[in-house]
């Protein structure tokens, strides 16, 4: 359950913090108020993509936080756990967005990515919003509606993958039996190309040992040049008094005479006894370097040899020579199979098969589901189309079968039917809006009102099986009015029940129900300025009064608006 949310300098708000209580909280205020500001925050805290444009002007940064109390959401406590993130049966949500660094997210102070936001999100809240009834003609919503409703989406999922499975198979097979007429040509020019590179026979990490040896043997001459010159300066020969080492022995000693008479120079004079050391430790080092860079005849022709030959290869077979140990081992399993176009061809079958028996069992599973929840949830629309200002409209989820587009084998009797990448049946929502009339495509013959109502009814519908605890709705009345209105709020106050419910609304008829009631002003002036406060007793009866009447109050608006307050009770 949300128990409190903050918001600063987000879209036209300062600073807003409320406490929510359970049951049933209404928004309300004047068209243009800004009363989706706290909807479009929440979304923003449970993960959505933010938006330097959402700081208010004149800041830096933007902050949301959300207070949650779980100790009933079991699977989001299981979640907190795994995620490390628990801290008893409290969930603190917290974004931060920068104007130049993007955004930061947080639960329970620890910091997290935005999927993983989402994540716990899914499991704390859900958001109805206003224009959903506009994605309600498309057939995937429809199903998507209907899979929720009957608990089976992660079913489903596990359908599309396993008929994915079944077309990479079917079209691998049908690839390898189209390509059986140039078998022969084409085993011919691998066996040629797998030859030639067996004989050059290249390995693993060849190309990088080999690059570097070209490379010193071809810079050797320089490198000796180079181990000479820092022999001659360091020790020169047995009549060269300017060589380093030399030069140093001589400072020490006269450093050894300086420390007798002020003993501050012992310190200097360690440091270059060190130096000395490390000096002539160098020396054998120098001569090995020395011994290791002369040059080698063989080698070389042997490196030049080998060097070319890669890069002979590489231009061939139009790779990087680094690549050219990956090009001969791919040759090898290519020939392997083109040896065998039979047992891969069985491989095949046997993987359809047992694609296509998997298929039956998931989509069979699903089909059951489907005809059972589809009936269910067909009365339940139907049942509320009579309260929504629809009496004798009759609403119909309809299961209508489809056909297998994938290319099957037609050799192979022994499968099972195959539907589409969703199961065996598509969802169509028909909807009959006046009694005797025959039921249609739910594209053809609801008005926008009609829709609105039907997607009204079915997200309460729904709703009312959410596996989450908090609901909000964002003035998904729209489009309805006087004896609708009014059961619409008293559909949300009986869901809030057992739910909690934010709902922001235009209609006096819903807000009479909320047990708490938060009204949304916004004033103008240098800057817009956005406040939210709760409402209580006569001020809750003033705002209903306005949403009735209009701005004037009148002795008949605060009248209807108590007779409103009164019937919700």
């Amino acid at each position: 359950m949300l128990s409190w949310i903050q918001i600063k300098n987000f879209a036209i708000a300062d600073h807003i913090e409320l406490d929510i209580s359970s049951g049933l909280s209404v928004i309300t205020g004047e068209t243009g108020a800004g009363k989706s500001i706290i909807i479009n925050a929440l979304s923003l805290v449970l993960g959505q993509r933010a938006d330097a444009g959402m700081v208010k002007h004149g800041h830096q940064r933007a902050e949301i936080q959300a207070n949650f109390e779980i100790s009933k959401n079991i699977a989001l406590k299981q979640l907190l756990t795994e995620l490390s993130l628990d801290e008893d049966n409290e969930c603190q949500l917290r974004r931060i967005i920068h104007t130049e660094s993007g955004s930061k997210a947080y639960v329970n102070g620890r910091s997290v990515t935005a999927s993983v936001l989402r994540q716990i999100g899914e499991k704390l809240l859900d958001i109805h919003g206003q224009h959903e009834h506009q994605s309600l003609l498309r057939s995937e919503t429809q199903r998507d509606l209907l899979d929720k409703y009957a608990n089976i989406s992660a079913d489903v999922s596990a359908l599309e993958d396993c008929y994915q499975s079944l077309r990479q198979a079917c079209n691998t097979l049908n690839q390898l039996q189209t390509d059986s007429a140039s078998a022969h040509e084409k085993l011919a020019f691998l066996q040629y190309q797998a030859e030639e590179l067996e004989q050059f026979s290249p390995k693993l990490d060849e190309w990088k040992a080999l690059n570097t040896r070209h490379q010193r043997i071809h810079h050797q001459a320089e490198l000796a040049e180079s181990i000479q010159s820092a022999e001659q300066t360091l020790f020169g020969d047995a009549n060269d008094s300017n060589a380093v080492s030399k030069q140093l022995n001589l400072a020490i000693t006269e450093l050894e005479k300086a420390q007798l008479i002020d003993p501050q120079f012992k310190q200097i004079s360690d440091i270059l006894v060190e130096a000395q050391t490390l000096i002539d430790e160098s020396e054998s080092g120098l001569r090995q370097a020395s011994e290791s860079v002369s040059l080698d005849e063989a080698e070389l022709a042997m490196t030049e040899q080998r060097y070319a030959t890669f890069m002979e290869f590489s231009r061939k077979h139009r790779v990087k020579p680094d690549q050219l140990f990956d090009t001969y081992q791919s040759l090898l399993s290519q020939l392997e199979h083109s040896k065998s176009p039979e047992k891969n061809a069985q491989a095949l079958h046997d993987k359809i098969c047992s694609s296509a028996k998997q298929y039956q069992q998931l989509a069979g599973k699903i089909s059951r589901n489907r005809r059972k929840y589809a009936a269910k949830l067909s009365k339940n629309i139907t049942q509320s189309m009579q309260l929504l200002s629809m009496e004798g409209g009759e609403f119909e989820v309809s299961l209508q079968t489809v056909q297998s587009n994938l290319d099957l084998p037609d050799d192979n009797q022994e499968l099972p039917a195959i539907g589409g990448e969703f199961g065996y049946e598509k969802i169509v929502f028909q909807v009959s809006t006046n009694a005797g009339m025959p039921k249609l495509a739910l594209t053809k013959v609801a008005s926008g009102g009609e829709l609105s109502r039907i997607s009204l009814a079915i997200q309460l519908i729904l709703s009312d099986i959410a596996a989450v605890n908090t609901l909000v709705f964002d003035e998904v009345d729209v489009g309805v009015g006087g004896k609708t209105a009014a059961v619409i709020g008293k559909m949300l106050a009986n869901l809030a029940r057992s739910r909690q419910i934010l709902c922001i609304t235009h209609l006096p008829q819903v807000a009479s129900y909320g047990a708490q009631h938060f009204y949304v002003n916004k004033q103008q002036g240098k800057q817009v300025q956005l406040t939210i406060h709760a409402l209580e007793n006569e001020d809750k009866v003033s705002e209903i009064a306005r949403m009735v009447g209009g701005e004037t109050q009148t002795e008949e608006s605060v009248a209807h608006a108590r007779t409103l307050i009164q019937n919700s009770v």
